[in-house]
């Protein structure tokens, strides 16, 4: 995976790839943009707020593979949407991030930006691949940045759902257990958000699948 070029000096090792979606529940699509720039304001991110952010794009083998899809629209329908939300077209931010923790650098750090929010009306997190990993604890906080639950995401597929309005979130960083071996983090996030409040430049698409 592509490295992030975005981290700052110290933040780690960190690869990312990105993808911007589009499901319209009236037509039952799920579509891909043509890939661009990523764009969170500052006052969700204080680390990388109100930076364009370039990052590789998702393979279209990614894309166009079956499990993918599903697990982006059975997300959707997994969310909490008010009876005015649910024929309105929502966009989907996808990130595949992979951090590392190495021999030369013991310290992953899953969420550099520490304690925040995402900006987006709802957000799902993945976990894909946890490999000698000792830490990445996730962390709920209430909107005074109390903690009220933290967990461990350990198996392939263990996810958590969130409204970003009603929380913060945040993960520890981690180390490896065996200190002479690459420690591994490989997530799926996915960010949801109604197309008309997305700060994303408009640009073609190309039809995924019908659902």
């Amino acid at each position: 995976m592509p490295a992030d070029p975005h981290l700052f000096e110290g933040e780690g090792e960190r690869f990312r790839r990105y993808a911007r979606l589009l499901i319209d529940p009236v037509q039952r699509t799920l579509e891909i943009y043509n890939h661009d720039l990523f764009f969170q304001a500052k006052v969700y991110d204080q680390l990388y707020g109100d930076i364009q952010r370039r990052f590789a794009p998702l393979r279209q083998s990614d894309s166009n593979d079956d499990f993918f899809q599903q697990l982006v629209i059975e997300s959707y329908k997994a969310l909490p949407l008010r009876s005015e939300l649910t024929s309105e077209p929502f966009e989907v931010s996808v990130h595949m991030i992979r951090i590392e923790a190495t021999p030369d650098n013991e310290t992953g750090r899953p969420a550099p930006e520490g304690i925040h929010r995402d900006g987006y009306h709802f957000g799902s997190i993945h976990l894909m691949q946890r490999r000698n990993i000792h830490g990445a604890a996730n962390h709920i906080y209430d909107l005074e940045k109390n903690l009220i639950h933290q967990t461990f995401l350990e198996e392939p597929l263990d996810s958590i759902y969130f409204d970003d309005s009603a929380i913060f979130h945040g993960v520890s960083p981690f180390e490896p257990k065996d200190k002479a071996q690459r420690a591994t983090r490989d997530m799926l996030i996915l960010l949801y958000q109604p197309l008309s409040c997305s700060p994303q430049r408009p640009s073609p698409k190309r039809l995924l699948r019908k659902f």
